[in-house]
């Protein structure tokens, strides 16, 4: 037995698990798999055997690509079927030729967890041909990452170094490296700089001819969406626009094939590639397979293409629609200018979303019916003062309302019959519109204007009326026998 097996077997005894649950272990030792296994076991309620306990696998196997003949040790610990705790993976070739591979590292029920360790070695000289560092918790890839190969006669990769790290996320994460020569000789290097998944920075090149091959460069653009990032609810707006992320796989060609060989078991596959499987899949049982290992990638999208952002779209769309609804109802109303009709629903409008052009319609249409509130009291004075006034004329054109003042009437009678002229004249068309109740014809001005003329006519009625019912307009009277203009003596009347 090699100083690795014996190594494999002392971490495996360190850290063998206890008894379940009082049960005592039994022990199972003969033909396994393709090999030999000794491993203890305890019996489940349907009497299932449950590996629990110390396990070990020994098998010689042929592998051409390792110069034949290979002996395999695997130690490690289960409980409930489950690998649990240290573990240890070793395929030595028995020829001096040949190579050594030993892989270690931890699980916790099934998952790997902590450091593990990949090394493959010549039997020769005990040169390392790949040294390999991962990190997990829970079957996820957590901290440094550390790759270094070489297999100078290989006709895919012959040298292949890689460096970088994942976040607490499982994510790529800051500076990522990869500096690889291809089967024909040439050299390629590959920076990259991740943030939580998602790629900020890359400058790919082939060193040997000099040639850049992909350039990127969002920094500036992936910084503002983290800074900006509302953790609660995973989304972040960068230059006014709303943005969401989603989990992706792995895009890079090579590490897709690294990352690959570390979450899953099969096929088995014992090259001297790069990509070569790790040998954790020759004992498969009880080994957690993480299906979403190589989600390790994190892209920005638009955030109606999230889930959240799609379900905020669609709310989104079903209030744009019932606002639009509404709005275009009472533009129907607006247009035909039934603002009273059209009010409520621009109000509903604005109740659903709060959009500038329904709050301007709502103040449109209460400023036009304030306006025809105000108007339609100013008709309403208009016509109580046009029917005092025609009844006033009617009684004042009676000569013997008057009495023995035919002076008096006379000149009333010149008087109102020139007011009434100067009134009809000046205010004709906003009689006209009033009686064919044309509100948008008539205008605040003119029918304030009407009311005042009519205001000034009736005041001159009552001065007449005053006038009749004094005893002492003998000199007014002779005053007014001498005048001859309407006007002059309407102001003597109101003067009287």
């Amino acid at each position: 037995m090699n100083r690795y097996s014996i190594a494999l077997i002392a971490i495996s005894t360190l850290f063998t698990a206890q008894p379940f649950f009082g049960q005592s272990n039994l022990t199972f030792e003969g033909e396994y798999e393709s090999g030999k296994a000794t491993y203890e076991y305890i019996e489940g309620d349907m009497q299932q055997r449950l590996l629990n306990g110390k396990f070990q696998y020994e098998e010689l196997r042929d592998i051409p690509t390792r110069d034949g003949e290979n002996e395999i040790l695997v130690t490690g610990n289960y409980i409930q079927d489950k690998k649990h705790l240290a573990w240890g993976y070793t395929i030595k070739a028995t020829a001096d030729t040949g190579l050594t591979e030993t892989v270690i590292g931890n699980y916790v029920e099934g998952q790997k967890s902590g450091l593990w360790t990949q090394r493959i070695r010549s039997n020769a000289d005990d040169h390392e041909l790949k040294v390999v560092q991962a990190s997990f918790i829970k079957n996820q890839f957590r901290g440094p990452f550390k790759f270094n190969f070489e297999h100078p006669i290989s006709v895919n990769i012959k040298k292949l170094v890689i460096t970088g790290g994942f976040d607490s996320k499982g994510l790529m994460d800051g500076d990522w490296n990869i500096d690889y020569t291809n089967g024909i000789g040439e050299e390629f290097k590959d920076v990259m700089k991740f943030q939580h998944g998602v790629l900020a920075y890359r400058s790919f090149h082939n060193m040997t001819k000099g040639e850049v091959l992909e350039s990127v460069n969002e920094v500036d653009f992936v910084g503002a969406y983290f800074i900006n990032l509302d953790r609660l609810d995973s989304f972040s707006i960068v230059n006014d626009k709303k943005y969401g992320s989603k989990r992706t796989l792995v895009e890079h060609p090579i590490l897709q094939e690294v990352f690959k060989v570390w979450n899953e078991l099969t096929p088995l596959n014992f090259s001297n590639e790069y990509n070569a499987s790790l040998p954790n899949g020759i004992i498969k049982k009880g080994e957690a397979v993480n299906a979403q290992g190589l989600m390790v990638n994190t892209q920005i999208i638009d955030w109606k293409e999230t889930p959240q952002g799609k379900v905020e779209f669609e709310k989104e769309q079903a209030i744009q629609k019932a606002y639009d609804t509404k709005i275009n109802v009472a533009n129907i109303q607006f247009n035909e200018k039934n603002y009273r009709q059209a009010l409520p629903l621009y109000k509903d409008a604005l109740a659903i979303k709060n959009e500038a052009y329904a709050s301007k319609r709502i103040a449109e249409i209460e400023e036009l019916l304030r306006i025809e509130e105000e108007k339609n009291q100013f008709i309403t004075a208009i016509n109580s003062r046009y029917e005092l006034w025609k009844g006033n004329e009617k009684m004042l054109e009676a000569e013997d309302y008057y009495g023995k003042k035919s002076k008096l009437y006379e000149a009333s009678i010149i008087a109102l019959d020139y007011e009434k002229k100067q009134l009809l004249n000046a205010h004709q068309e906003t009689r006209a519109f009033i009686e064919r109740r044309a509100m948008d014809q008539l205008t605040i001005e003119s029918l304030r204007g009407f009311q005042a003329a009519l205001d000034e006519v009736i005041r001159l009625q009552d001065q007449i009326k005053a006038l009749t019912k004094r005893q002492d307009t003998k000199e007014l009277e002779k005053e007014l026998k001498k005048m001859e203009d309407p006007a002059a003596i309407s102001k003597t009347i109101m003067a009287g």
